[in-house]
């Protein structure tokens, strides 16, 4: 009787060995397979990447914009409508929106700019310095002496945080005509 125990335990033995085999066996191959998945990607977004930087004739990408970065022109990660990835060139208008000059990638429409590195950010020369005491009369009284198409005309209604918009516009605005001459 105790050498069928034994027996018995032998056989469950090997059968829990091989099954734990078989479990290992199939965990690589998928862990392996999922690697060669993300390599494939890493390797099309990096041509993606590479094409971009070519037409903005860069040799690397930029830094990641941060929300405090005021970008002029930059490469983006665009994501497509059909949820793939693309990579393009933006460039910022006067009133602070933006617009993709080159995309690569699939055909399909820009769902969303995703991240931008931009290579051309707002320089301080074109940003006006305002002391502490000076509130919204003041930024008021600037934004009116440029005398620029982009100021809102309703500026004497705006909060202070308003108004700190408008001048990074006009600095975003100045700039850009710099750069067109």
């Amino acid at each position: 009787m105790e050498l069928a125990n034994a027996d018995d335990f032998r056989t469950n033995e090997n059968q829990l060995l091989a099954s734990i085999r078989t479990e290992i066996f199939m965990r690589i191959h998928i862990q392996n397979k999922h690697k060669n998945t993300k390599e494939m990607i890493s390797q099309r977004e990096q041509q993606l990447i590479s094409d971009a930087l070519r037409v903005a004739h860069l040799t690397e990408l930029p830094k990641k914009a941060d929300k405090k970065t005021v970008w002029i022109e930059g490469v983006a990660k665009i994501t497509l409508a059909d949820g793939s990835t693309a990579y393009g060139i933006v460039k910022r208008n006067p009133d602070l929106t933006h617009r993709v000059c080159y995309v690569n990638g699939n055909t399909a429409a820009i769902a969303n700019v995703e991240e931008v590195y931009p290579y051309v950010t707002l320089q301080p020369e074109f940003i006006h310095k305002f002391g502490k005491n000076e509130g919204e009369e003041a930024r008021i009284k600037y934004l009116r002496s440029l005398n620029l198409p982009c100021t809102s005309p309703d500026i004497c209604e705006m909060t202070i945080e308003e108004l700190n918009k408008e001048v990074v516009k006009a600095a975003v605005y100045r700039q850009l005509n710099t750069m067109k001459q």
